[in-house]
Parts: structure tokens; C-alpha cells; sequence
């Protein structure tokens, strides 16, 4: 299917990242998931607040790195967006294209997070661990009062090749995995079997963040694709940067693009600790 509109280019998206937000600048710093302070952020998640053009050129862009991968015989394309971050390119190209498309809930994750958080508390006895672990499970949905499917929209089906959909990997591919997990917990409770009626078989990202994503997604059996590596998407925003006319643009847009020039070097170190290796 063709846009009805002109919609940006990759290149055209990387430009204006800083204008969007797509990529957020931070003076004073601002601690990643790792806990550690860095002074930028990938940041793609509230797409519905940009223009027409910028944010179905990422659904367009994601939709053709999609269509590069080759779906086993037997199964169908399905995207399941990671919230909340996943939401709006997986709604983007379901509407659009056609994707068949999927959407897990919130509250299954952020289980797992309090009970990794109190897994990893000594004074704790494990009893708190179990109980967010129970309230993540199907058979613990099934028996609360709450929301019990794990998909807030769309469904598991035989046939369904899923994809995550996400903003941005990490280093472990943290929420990649926790999908992983929440769904093959899910499928025996619709009567589904993984490698029969329904397969994992990758992730999409706009940015990787860290080269260990790659890994992770290979030792967990995954597939992974994206938009850019964070050198890459950083190299590039640099580049559009020195084209911008600042007779004509934004005064909000060249305090963006002052801060970035600031904290450029300060950037590039960042990533260079991240793992990527810096180019001479």
C-alpha cells in the first residue's frame, strides 16, 4: 500500500529528531534504566505529537525493515507492541499497511519489574518476589478481578509470527525478553504451542542502543532489526545539523541544536561506554 502523503525519509527523520524529540538532549544529565547519568536520551515514544510526515515516515521505514524478514512457512507476520513505546509505530503500520497487529498490557510488565525489585531486596523473604510473579501470570490473571487477557488489543492465534515492536533495545534487551516470557506463559492458557501454532521469531527497534542487543536477541533465538545504531542515528543528526538554514528556523530549534553541539563530545564518550567503538 502506497501513503496518500509524502512522508519523510530516513535520512529526513534523523534531521529532525532534535526537533521532535526523538532524540532528547539533557544539560544536568539524566540516569538511563542502568542507573547510570548520561546527557541524552532515544526517546521516540510520544510520536502522536509530531507532524504527519515524520511520524509515519518511522511506521513507513519500520513497515520496509519488516518486509526484509523472511517469516517461516507456515506462519504470518504479527507486531505486538511493547508499551508504551511500541504503541504508536505498531498502530501506525496496522492502520497503513495492514499489519496484523497486537498490543500487550502494562500491568503484566510492571509486575515483573516489582518482583525483580523485590527478588533483589535481602530483607525480603521472597514472599513479595512470588506475589508480583503470580499477579504477571495467566493463571494469576485468570484468577483475579483485574483485566485478565494479556493482550489489550488483538490476540495470540495459531499462525502468528510475532514481532515486538519497541523504541529502542538496550544493552539486555530487557523488555524484549519479558515479552518473551509473559507470552509463552500466556499461550498454553489459549491452548497454543510455541513452534506449532504460534512462533517468537524477533524484535524491531527504531535504535539500538548497545551492540550487546544483538547478542542477547541471538542467544534468545530472535530475530533483530532497526531503524539505526545509536553511532549511527547520532552521526547522522550531526551531519543534518551544519544544513540547517538558522536564518529560518525555530529559535527552540537552534537552542537544540547549540546544546547538542555542546554535548556532543560529552555524547560520543557516552557511547563509546555503551560499547560501541569509536571511529578514527
Amino acid at each position: 500500500m502506497e501513503l496518500k502523503k509524502p512522508v519523510y525519509s530516513k535520512k529526513e527523520i534523523a534531521a529532525h529528531s532534535l526537533e521532535y524529540s526523538g532524540f532528547v538532549l539533557y544539560p544536568e544529565g539524566v540516569k538511563w534504566n542502568d542507573h547510570k547519568t548520561r546527557h541524552f536520551q532515544v526517546d521516540f515514544r510520544k510520536l502522536f505529537d509530531t507532524p504527519y510526515e515524520f511520524r509515519l515516515g518511522i511506521a513507513n521505514e519500520m513497515y520496509k525493515k519488516l518486509t526484509e524478514q523472511t517469516i517461516p512457512e507456515g506462519y504470518n507476520l504479527k507486531i505486538v507492541s511493547i508499551p508504551a513505546a511500541g504503541t504508536t509505530i505498531t498502530t501506525d503500520m496496522s492502520l497503513v499497511y495492514g499489519v496484523p497487529a497486537a498490543r500487550l498490557r502494562k500491568e503484566a510488565f510492571s509486575y515483573l519489574e516489582d518482583a525483580e525489585k523485590y527478588g533483589k531486596n535481602i530483607k525480603d523473604t521472597g514472599t513479595l518476589a512470588k506475589h508480583y510473579e503470580q499477579r504477571a501470570s495467566a493463571k494469576g490473571r485468570t484468577a483475579s478481578r483485574g483485566k485478565k487477557d494479556l493482550f489489550e488489543e488483538g490476540s495470540l492465534q495459531k499462525g502468528d509470527a510475532l514481532w515486538f515492536v519497541d523504541n529502542v533495545s538496550s544493552r539486555n534487551a530487557k523488555s524484549k525478553i519479558t515479552a518473551c516470557t509473559l507470552v509463552r506463559d500466556d499461550a498454553p492458557h489459549k491452548g497454543l504451542l510455541e513452534g506449532e501454532d504460534y512462533i517468537i521469531d524477533g524484535s524491531a527497534v527504531i535504535v539500538s542502543n548497545s551492540p550487546n542487543a544483538q547478542k542477547v536477541h541471538e542467544e534468545n533465538n530472535l530475530k533483530f532489526a532497526y531503524l539505526w545504531t545509536l553511532p549511527e542515528l547520532v552521526n547522522e543528526i550531526m551531519q543534518s545539523t551544519k544544513n540547517i538554514d538558522r536564518n529560518t528556523s525555530s529559535k527552540g530549534l537552534q537552542d537544540k541544536i547549540n546544546d547538542f553541539n555542546t554535548l556532543y563530545p560529552t555524547i560520543v564518550d557516552e557511547i563509546e561506554e555503551l560499547g560501541w567503538v569509536r571511529k578514527t
